[in-house]
């Protein structure tokens, strides 16, 4: 249906009996469907993360040092992680036991 014409498209729906047409769902976007299924707690910590994201303290803590710092910090600790995980799962895979 997404490739047909609107004019194939108006034809197609001429020939959906009238009480069926009401019947139809048309489909949401995956924004919307998302959005409609966040919970009450979802949506309530979502807006309390942008408002404490957006205050002044926190826009200034992000402008320093120390958060450039920390930032670095916490690159170092990811690449760290995922270096220590692939030299796990190598040494998981070349092992010889049966229990692994």
């Amino acid at each position: 249906m997404k490739n047909m014409t609107q004019e194939e498209l108006d034809a197609y729906m001429e020939t959906i009996p009238e009480w069926k047409r009401g019947a139809l769902v048309v489909a949401q976007t995956e924004e919307e469907q998302q959005e409609q299924a966040k919970g009450v707690f979802r949506r309530a910590k979502d807006k309390l993360s942008t408002k404490i994201n957006e205050s002044g303290p926190v826009q200034r803590f992000k402008e320093s040092d120390e958060y450039d710092k920390l930032s670095k910090l916490r690159e170092e600790y990811k690449a760290e992680f995922q270096e220590f995980k692939g030299n796990l799962k190598e040494g998981l895979d070349m092992s010889h036991s049966p229990i692994v």
